[in-house]
């Protein structure tokens, strides 16, 4: 009997996830939904990271054991880099997982150089969304693209979240087994339509029940491309008669810049950063568009929820979007950094609301068939067994 249990006791796998922050955006849901669907009695599961937030939050609610990297921060600061390595070592030599699954690209190049000199036998990295996607100079691009490099090198597995990554690094020599796995999501828990509103008219301070609603959900950094569809928003309201409210569900570190810009385009009565809304999906279905103005993006969880709102849905062609949203057919697909298309496509949806409710549907299609979180749990599983 003592043997049998010991055997079940080997057999339950270490996995360590591991993400440079723990705010709340896209790679960090990511890392909460493995944490938190991972069968107990196969897998003991730890998260580290390095800033605290609501994915620490979040995970200790859920019973998961969470482990602080200190100093490790998004940006860029050698300094404090060079001391993160030796304290992720000594976290990893705890630890011992069979599993390092690495997620952001900060935590992806170094948590695969160390956990290879630590001897750990599968090293996986999620990719994403690659940083030399961004906008950047020359030189910078060709720095981030040999770190990713050799991030990919460094990993025994790589999974992409979209075909469109799979295919940049595809010719790439010498980097780990590949394999793609689509974000995935359960059906949000939605509030009702007048729930919704009501609360959406609390942010804003005003009853909004004449107005359009157009929302966002997403970090307030320079890739979400805010400052587009501010530009968009200005046209509209400044050449047509729609009564729209634009409303932004997040927080971030361009808060105070975009606060700003709003008041000096004079947008402070058409515009409402509403901060982060906790639980900020079941609040879609008090928007009557969606928008994702982002110049970078793997394959983002706000556009599946979206689906699943049945909401008419512009988003700009950027990394695995094109995948999910079929354009003119289940959504609008624009071409990043433009917001001219921006306008055009909203005076699009505005003018015909038969056209929305269309592609609202086919999203919710496309969504709820191809794009569920067990699928992405259960395929996620398969690697870390293989």
């Amino acid at each position: 009997m003592a043997r049998m249990k010991d055997n079940a006791a080997k057999a339950r796998r270490k996995v360590l996830l591991a993400v440079t922050k723990s705010n709340w955006g896209g790679a960090q849901k990511y890392v909460y939904d493995i944490a938190t669907s991972l069968p107990p009695d196969r897998f003991d599961v730890a998260v580290a990271f390095g800033e605290g937030g609501m994915l620490e939050e979040k995970l200790r609610q859920a019973g998961i054991r969470t482990i602080k990297i200190g100093g490790l921060g998004r940006d860029i600061d050698m300094g404090k880099d060079l001391q993160v390595a030796p304290e992720l070592a000594k976290i990893i030599r705890a630890e011992r997982p069979d599993v390092l699954h690495l997620n952001s690209s900060k935590m992806g190049g170094i948590g695969a150089l160390v956990g290879r000199v630590c001897g750990v036998k599968k090293i996986i990295f999620t990719v994403h969304g690659f940083a030399f996607n961004e906008k950047r100079s020359l030189l910078a691009t060709h720095a981030i693209v040999f770190a990713s490099w050799l991030t990919l090198c460094l990993s025994t597995d790589i999974i992409f979240i979209s075909r469109y990554e799979k295919a940049q690094a595809s010719r790439w020599p010498f980097i780990g087994k590949q394999h793609l796995i689509y974000n995935g999501i359960a059906a949000p828990d939605f509030a009702t339509r007048e729930e919704s509103r009501k609360m959406i008219d609390g942010l804003a301070g005003k009853n909004l029940d004449s107005k359009i609603v157009i929302g966002s959900i997403g970090e307030l950094t320079a890739n979400k491309g805010y400052t587009y569809a501010l530009e968009a928003i200005k046209e509209i309201i400044t050449t047509t008669t729609f009564p729209i409210h634009y409303i932004i569900f997040s927080d971030g570190e361009d808060r105070d810049k975009l606060a700003k810009l709003i008041q000096d385009m004079n947008l402070s009565e058409y515009v409402t950063l509403a901060g982060f809304v906790d639980k900020g999906a079941r609040y879609l279905t008090g928007f009557d568009i969606f928008l994702l103005s982002s110049q970078k993006e793997g394959l983002p969880y706000v556009i599946l929820e979206a689906g699943y709102a049945k909401l008419p849905v512009i988003a700009t062609r950027v990394g695995g979007i094109p995948e999910a949203i079929e354009d003119t057919f289940s959504g609008l697909l624009i071409p990043p950094q433009d917001s001219l298309a921006i306008t055009e496509n909203l005076n699009s949806l505005l003018t015909d609301k038969v056209a929305g409710k269309k592609y609202g549907e086919e999203l919710y299609k496309k969504v709820s068939s191809q794009f569920s979180k067990q699928r992405m749990i259960d395929e996620t599983i398969e690697v870390y067994e293989a």
